[in-house]
């Protein structure tokens, strides 16, 4: 006699939408740190292209929060990947809000 299974497979898979959200909240991230970096290293003088880059990356992470959101409305997708995104993207933009911040004051 066959022995029952006791795990179940089930058909949610991962979407596109938040793999591509994953990896802008990563890019995002990177750049922004690149830029405190160089503007620590540069002894706290931001040049315009810093702020330019700031600013990009936080279009970025605004798109990558928007396309999480999106991919949360999937019924056949996993939602770990998902979350994750989404809080990595938000937490991008708030960074980068400070940076500009921090910047203007």
């Amino acid at each position: 006699m066959r022995k029952p299974r006791t795990y179940l497979f089930s058909g949610k898979h991962i979407t596109t939408g938040s793999l591509i959200s994953a990896a802008m909240g990563i890019i995002s991230f990177a750049a922004c740190f690149a830029v405190q970096m160089t503007v620590i290293l540069n002894g706290g003088t931001a040049r315009l292209r810093d702020g330019a880059v700031v600013f990009v990356c936080i279009i970025f992470s605004l798109i990558g929060l928007i396309t999480a959101i999106l991919s949360v409305r999937d019924p056949d997708a996993r939602g770990a990947l998902t979350a994750v995104a989404a809080v990595l993207n938000a937490a991008v933009l708030i960074y980068g809000f400070v940076i500009v911040y921090y910047g203007v004051v």
